[in-house]
């Protein structure tokens, strides 16, 4: 399911590249959109995937953004170290996120092997905070 949540309680793992970060906020900007839901998990809040667009939201004063509520439990889920590929450690994002410290950038990989539809939304909406669902 993919929903609008309040951008204040979503929670970061991974620290992000500042100049990735305004590319992305000044694209949101161009094109008036936003295209891309961010995955989180529903449970935690954690962000899985979407970080440099979740810090664009912030850049830009978005009270809201779409995002697409998983769970590590989910079976089409698969997280892995981007240096070697291998499974990593669910537990130790939680502990990261607990600490409130962060990863390097490109630290997991969350693979998601289902897709979903979704429709861009116009920008001036998420500085609103409409509660939608999609």
């Amino acid at each position: 399911m993919i929903k609008l949540i309040d951008i204040m309680i979503l929670k970061p793992h991974e620290s992000i590249n500042e100049e990735r970060v305004n590319e992305i906020a000044n694209l949101i900007i161009n094109e008036g959109l936003w295209k891309h839901p961010i995955v989180i998990d529903n449970k935690t809040k954690i962000i899985m995937d979407g970080h440099h667009r979740y810090h664009a939201a912030k850049k830009l004063g978005l009270i809201s953004i779409p995002c697409w509520l998983l769970s590590y439990d989910d079976a089409y889920l698969n997280v892995l170290s981007w240096k070697t590929g291998e499974s990593f450690d669910i537990k130790g994002i939680i502990d990261v996120v607990d600490k409130g410290t962060l990863y390097p950038p490109k630290t997991t990989r969350h693979i998601i092997t289902r897709e979903i539809e979704f429709q861009p939304i116009l920008i001036k909406k998420l500085r609103k905070g409409l509660s939608h669902e999609f």
